[in-house]
């Protein structure tokens, strides 16, 4: 256990003893109020009474499930749906309710007394979130077994124009040393080499089995059946690809077999008005490095929705003054807010609240009851279909790239943060050439490809904190902080040069495509208006220059739209 994960473990335990130290003193105030449910008591008393030992039993329900008094939680989940069927019936206590509520109480003393079974994983620990590799661990060996030279050498030149580091065999017997060696990344093989044999099956499946070969293996092969494909399946592999692969296609399947998916940690929005299970659900949350912001008082949410911007907001459904279904639907109105999932943390079993639930605005129920990771767990998968689909939203469905009108707008923040530091920042719009031709030639789809191409080197060699966006067609632009255009000018000529390199394939035809580049330069051109026109001029300029080169606009050039 690690050192992080042992204060994790204590904390927890000593919320766990604090919670019991305070159960007495729970049941003592549930008692109290109970006491004013008499078979004599006039209505409005009853009616009162009932409501505060709801509203307790509630709280007790909840929090009992959540600190491992199981039965303590059910017991008074009971007693809530009693005092709920107490204020729907709005008259006196019948004699058979009064005696219902004392069964209930002794049974909750009794519950108290039983040792808790506080909810930990299988390891006894919380598990943590898995983020992506710093910008520094970004650089991927990945071994290569092909026997066609032409075939290994230029996969090579590719995977290494996208950052990856490439070792080249021949022949799949030599993958075992070379695995235990380098500890690849990944690994890409053929199926069949030039024996005729599904060596490369049989190697991995071998590898597989021993535990020799523990990362992700792809398959590139030129069988496209499916029985090649189940024996690869069975063999253990992780992806299938058919020659002639896209490069493009290539560097995704590494990128999710190799990368984490997210980069950033999630922002979970936790709302209770109990205040041990509100520091419960945070302590785990924020042991799985995810970010947390709280809220005891629904009519407080405003600020925290407008500050913190959660991808994910855990409620529960029964607070006073108003209630999660009601407070979801609120959010709901707004439509910055309307995709946000909203899941309530709750123990409610009653199917028909749940149907509304979900009617108003919700997304979810999940138990508090829940041990840390499968809490975790379900917070991730949930937050990351936010992230996804806010994603989808704001970059371009080809490439992944931002949009046109999200890439105008990080411009503009980034010249904004440039002007305050006073530091330089350079924009670059990007040109396929002769595009057009590409798609007549060899069709759409090899187009398509290509872009994919251009996106994904783009990604790959810039910095993490540089903006890459598609505008439209085969037009491109980035933005570079804290870079000068001679910088700039380094950096997309080194690009252009790769991309030029790259050999694309189209239905067995090989073909190479270049591309042309226009800087310019904040704080020549000051705001993002003339940055970006300056920009495209000096874009125009590369293509009257011959095409295939990168040109960096003057300090005095005009800044009229380009024609």
């Amino acid at each position: 256990m690690s050192e992080v994960q042992a204060e994790l473990r204590r904390q927890l335990e000593v919320q766990w003893a604090a919670y019991a130290a305070t159960l007495a003193g729970k049941l003592d105030d549930i008692d109290q109020a109970a006491h004013s449910l008499r078979e004599d008591a006039p209505a409005d008393q009853v009616h009162q009474a009932a409501e505060a030992v709801r509203v307790m039993s509630h709280r007790l329900a909840g929090s009992g499930a959540t600190f491992g008094y199981a039965t303590l939680g059910q017991v008074a989940r009971n007693l809530e749906i009693l005092c709920d069927t107490i204020l729907e019936d709005a008259r006196r206590l019948s004699p058979e309710q009064r005696s219902d509520i004392e069964e209930l109480l002794e049974k909750l003393r009794r519950a108290a007394d039983v040792s808790p079974n506080p909810p930990l994983t299988a390891t006894g620990q919380p598990p943590t979130q898995v983020h992506a590799p710093a910008d520094g661990e970004r650089e991927r060996t990945v071994i290569l077994v092909e026997d066609d030279e032409s075939v290994a050498q230029q996969l090579e030149c590719d995977l290494t124009s996208f950052g990856f580091q490439v070792c080249v065999l021949n022949h799949p017997t030599a993958l075992r040393d070379a695995v235990a060696e380098m500890r690849p990344a990944a690994v890409i093989l053929d199926i069949i080499f030039a024996s005729g044999d599904w060596v490369g099956i049989d190697v991995v499946a071998l590898l597989r089995g021993d535990g020799t070969l523990n990362c992700p293996v792809v398959f590139l092969s030129e069988r496209e059946d499916l029985r090649a494909r189940l024996a690869s399946v069975r063999a253990g592999c992780d992806g299938y690809l058919v020659k002639p692969a896209n490069i493009a296609d290539v560097v995704d399947l590494l990128d999710r077999l190799t990368l984490g998916t997210d980069d950033e940690p999630f922002r979970v929005l936790v709302v209770d008005d109990d205040a041990e299970v509100v520091r419960h659900t945070e302590l785990i949350l924020r042991g799985a490095g995810m970010i947390t912001a709280t809220v005891d008082d629904p009519m407080k949410i405003v600020e925290p929705l407008e500050e913190f911007r959660p991808e994910l907001i855990l409620m529960d459904l029964h607070m006073p003054g108003c209630s999660g279904q009601e407070l979801a639907a609120v959010i709901r109105q707004q439509a910055s807010y309307a995709t946000i999932p909203i899941v309530f943390l709750s123990e409610e079993t009653n199917v028909q609240r749940q149907l509304q639930a979900l009617q108003r605005g919700d997304d979810d129920f999940l138990s508090k009851s829940l041990n840390p990771e499968e809490l975790i767990l379900a917070v991730t998968v949930r937050a990351r279909r936010f992230r996804y689909l806010r994603s989808m939203m704001m970059r371009d469905s080809l490439t992944g790239l931002l949009n046109h009108t999200n890439t105008k707008q990080q411009l503009e923040i980034e010249i904004d943060r440039a002007r305050r530091a006073n530091t330089p920042l350079a924009f670059i719009m990007v040109d396929i050439d002769h595009f057009k031709a590409v798609n007549d030639t060899y069709g759409h789809a090899a187009g398509d490809a290509v872009l994919k191409s251009l996106s994904r080197l783009m990604k790959e060699r810039l910095r993490a904190t540089d903006i890459v966006g598609r505008m439209g067609g085969e037009e491109f632009a980035a933005v570079l902080a804290d870079t000068d255009a001679a910088g700039a000018n380094r950096i997309f000529d080194e690009l252009r040069r790769a991309f030029a390199s790259m050999r694309h394939n189209s239905e067995g035809r090989e073909f190479s495509v270049t591309m042309s580049c226009g800087v310019a330069q904040f704080p020549s051109y000051d705001d993002a208006s003339r940055l970006s026109n300056a920009a495209d001029k000096a874009l125009y300029a590369a293509k009257h220059n011959g095409r295939d080169r990168v040109e960096t606009a003057p300090a005095d050039v005009e800044n009229e739209p380009v024609a």
